[in-house]
């Protein structure tokens, strides 16, 4: 069966969605499916709703001045890390043709095009529903990543909202189109709960797809340095707490603080964050990094997800508050939940706990993605039969 993976692929710096992507292809490679990476083009080729226009007209004629300035001061940080983007960008390329992927870029207007190259289509992992961007917001692919450009047999692989909560205009918009999926699944209980809140539908979780190839698969890939024992920490966040918190722990333990500055938005205290700073390394140098640590401390999915994929002590914090509009803690709480170490969440170095024992973990996690693959396979061969 030919299976074309729509997620988060081409032109994507960021580790956890590039590495999910190459994870996902391999695993299905790996169960014997011919799969690929459906590169996406963002050329704009679709016209917007009345709705949709008048909505980006109020935005401009009431908050235009104030757009003007952020994106302005936006430019100018971007600006000054140019040089730093370009090196990420180079080490993103070259992981990226690494996996499988369709020889074209296809814009929104030719997707039909791919129901003659697969038999089936999956959409995932990542934050593929975010109400944030992509989806049903002014931009290319409004409902690519909901599959709806295609009759073909369609799922969703540990596809996530991103946020933990949607709107009520998002849901009438998106809902219709996770309805007519054969077969659901998503990455966050909380996901679950959304979806089934508007539908009466069948919603399986399962595990982010990284979990789905062993700690020796990725630590065949992964690129390795010769360093001296470190503490690395990956903030995404602008909360300089994290920061705080990961040069204490690095200053206790008497080790060097590695960070790895700049990915996604600018934010200030990067600048001046860790003893070393790991700019421009690729995904595969980042797998060995993590591999490698001392210690982790992070508020990103993604890298947590590999701190226990690598069985390394390691503490979260949070992004943003729970309450605040937007906030994205849902992914990470529900992993920690779900593996029984809640205790890693921590707002304070007093609060970094015990060590963690492995054992237990392993267990579990082995038993979750074991459910997964065969929940994916089962939905592959038998939805919409």
């Amino acid at each position: 069966m030919r299976i074309g993976i729509i997620t988060f692929y081409n032109d994507n710096i960021n580790y956890g969605g590039i590495l999910q992507a190459y994870a996902m292809q391999k695993k299905l490679a790996d169960l014997g499916y011919d799969s690929r990476q459906v590169c996406l083009d963002n050329a704009i080729t679709e016209s917007l709703s009345i709705r949709d226009k008048i909505i980006l007209l109020m935005k401009l004629n009431f908050k235009a001045i104030d757009i003007w300035k952020r994106k302005k001061d936006q430019q100018k940080k971007e600006n000054a890390i140019s040089d730093i983007r370009e090196k990420q960008r180079e080490g993103f390329r070259v992981f990226e043709a690494l996996i499988p992927h369709t020889e074209k870029s296809y814009r929104a207007n030719e997707l039909q095009e791919l129901d003659v190259e697969f038999d089936a289509f999956i959409t995932g992992s990542d934050q593929v529903w975010t109400p944030n961007s992509g989806g049903f917001r002014p931009v290319p692919h409004r409902g690519t990543y909901f599959l709806d450009f295609t009759k073909k047999k369609k799922i969703s692989y540990a596809a996530s909202f991103g946020v933990d909560n949607i709107s009520e205009d998002f849901a009438r918009e998106a809902m219709p189109k996770i309805e007519s999926l054969n077969a659901v699944s998503v990455r966050e209980i909380n996901a679950k709960f959304i979806i089934q809140k508007h539908l009466d539908k069948e919603v399986e979780v399962v595990v982010d797809p990284v979990f789905l190839l062993s700690k020796e698969e990725w630590a065949n890939i992964a690129i390795e340095h010769n360093e001296e024992e470190y503490v690395l920490a990956y903030i995404l966040g602008d909360k300089n707490n994290a920061r705080s918190i990961s040069k204490s722990i690095s200053e206790k333990k008497e080790i060097m603080l590695y960070t790895i500055p700049f990915i996604g938005d600018y934010v200030k205290y990067d600048r001046s964050f860790g003893d070393k700073q790991l700019i421009g390394i690729d995904p595969r140098e980042f797998l060995g990094y993590v591999k490698n640590a001392n210690f982790i401390i992070t508020d990103s999915f993604h890298c947590l997800a590999f701190a226990i994929i690598f069985e390394k002590q390691f503490i979260v914090v949070k992004r943003s508050e729970d309450n605040k509009k937007g906030a994205m803690n849902s992914r990470v709480t529900d992993l920690l939940e779900t593996l029984n170490l809640r205790d890693r969440m921590c707002n304070s170095i007093e609060e970094t706990g015990v060590e963690i024992n492995y054992k237990t973990v392993k267990d579990t996690l082995r038993k979750e993605v074991e459910r997964s693959k065969a929940w994916l396979v089962n939905n592959i061969e038998n939805a919409g039969k």
